[in-house]
């Protein structure tokens, strides 16, 4: 039996996992109509800007020994940007619409969301070349839905706007997770009740925490959810470069007053 810290665990369901930005309160949501009425386009706006790897948000960490510190230090690894909603398949296959959490991972720097998956939280994290990976998707999916050419027969439309680098971190409680591996994610579509949703797929994945002997779960689950036009449009921008760097600005700041701190005049 490999080792599981059951106190830890415990202890951390009592502690506040992430910290807020900001907050969106986004109301439950209708299905798509599809080929009865003609919609509005939805243009997606602030999506991931060409930037360079060298141009990502950089954090520094200071040394000293203050709540700044603790928190890049302790378990809270994620910055909550925002929230929003998602559909997840369920094990009878219907749709359930579920809360998600908008993030940055501090460790990885890589920006994506969290949400309740069947039976643990799962993160899926993105670098820059997938998120611009989600907001072309995106955007395609768009303009194939007004322009009618989504196909209910085709059986591989799930991958259509292409595969793209996600890392994978899941847990029955969060921040204390029991998985993690690198994958890939899935951008398209599926129909679902005569309704089209955008899709993201991430098909099951060894659990590399179980090859170092740290868990007992061996691999992951594989992860549908879907999305109307509205919550695809959504993520796209809360995942955009200006939104994360809003979202980091508090600490990028924090950082540097830690580094040199204010002496006073005389």
């Amino acid at each position: 039996m490999k080792k599981i810290d059951v106190i830890a665990a415990l202890c951390v369901c009592s502690a506040a996992v992430f910290i807020s930005c900001s907050t969106t309160k986004v109301d439950t949501v209708s299905p798509d109509q599809y080929g009865t009425a003609e919609a509005t386009p939805i243009n997606p706006s602030s999506a991931p800007a060409g930037k360079d790897a060298a141009e990502k948000p950089q954090i520094t960490v200071p040394q000293t020994g203050n709540a700044f510190t603790r928190f890049f230090t302790g378990s809270q690894k994620d910055i909550e940007m925002d929230k929003t909603k998602i559909f997840q398949l369920t094990v009878v296959n219907t749709l359930k619409q579920e809360d998600a959490d908008v993030i940055y991972n501090v460790k990885s720097e890589k920006s994506g969301f969290s949400a309740w998956y069947q039976t643990n939280w799962y993160h899926l994290l993105f670098d820059t070349a997938t998120r611009r990976g989600l907001a072309a998707a995106s955007q395609q999916y768009l303009s194939d839905f007004e322009q009618k050419k989504l196909d209910r027969k085709d059986k591989k439309s799930y991958k259509v706007y292409g595969e793209y680098p996600v890392t994978l971190r899941w847990g029955t409680i969060p921040g204390m997770e029991s998985g993690y591996a690198d994958t890939n994610v899935q951008f398209g579509y599926e129909f679902n009740k005569n309704s089209p949703y955008f899709t993201m797929t991430v098909w099951q994945v060894a659990n590399e925490a179980y090859k170092d002997n740290s868990s007992d779960v061996p691999t992951s689950s594989t992860l549908h959810f879907y999305m109307t036009k509205a919550q695809a449009v959504q993520m796209t921008e809360m995942l955009s470069d200006e939104k994360i760097m809003e979202a980091l600005k508090p600490y990028m700041q924090n950082a540097e007053e830690d580094k040199n701190p204010q002496t006073d005049a005389y």
